[in-house]
């Protein structure tokens, strides 16, 4: 059944209604079945349901994983929640999720979305790992609420810097009509990867 219920509630032809009678139909619920409805929901912007059903879970001693908290991560950024945000943040670390990276991802965007950056780079910096997607989050981060110095500072600071943070860069410049300084970035981008 669970089968069942990804297919409808997350693949595009899928219908979430139908997954929901099935899962409201099941006497056994677990944390995949929970997992495939909470992303059906926010992939249908039903945001709000993503909370609900959270706490549900919750309150039926279903335990969570990795897997569970990005989605709602990302529910209380459409709601522009922080003050629940910060609180599923809390869940991420009690749960012992503060070094995946997934759930911290989400986490920088979450707070970047909030435009609470000091947050943002906390996480940033606490993880023991940081990949592309960290990286140019917080970048793009920065430049969209036009903090393109500490932006460029974050860029200049990576070691290896892929195409999409060198895009996110000199899109900042860009957004914050420094056109010259894209055209230079450009040129030395173009210099370095060909």
């Amino acid at each position: 059944m669970g089968r069942v219920i990804k297919l409808c509630a997350t693949s595009k032809f899928g219908e979430l209604s139908y997954a929901l009678k099935v899962f409201d139909s099941l006497p056994n619920l677990d944390t995949f079945i929970y997992n495939t409805v909470l992303r059906g929901h926010l992939q249908s912007i039903l945001h709000g349901n993503v909370l609900v059903l959270y706490i549900h879970m919750l309150e039926i001693f279903i335990m969570p994983n990795k897997f569970t908290l990005p989605p709602v991560i990302r529910a209380w950024c459409i709601d522009f929640a922080v003050e629940e945000g910060k609180q599923v943040h809390a869940h991420v670390l009690k749960l012992g999720f503060g070094s995946d990276s997934f759930c911290q991802n989400n986490l920088i965007h979450m707070y970047v979305n909030f435009n609470c950056l000091e947050d943002a780079k906390r996480v940033f910096d606490n993880l023991d790992k940081k990949d592309d997607v960290s990286w140019t989050t917080l970048v793009s981060g920065y430049s969209q609420w036009g903090y393109v110095d500490e932006a460029f500072g974050l860029f200049e600071s990576m070691a290896i810097k892929n195409s999409a943070a060198w895009n996110a860069m000199i899109a900042a410049y860009v957004q914050n009509n420094m056109f010259h300084e894209a055209f230079d970035l450009s040129d030395r981008m173009r210099k370095k990867m060909w």
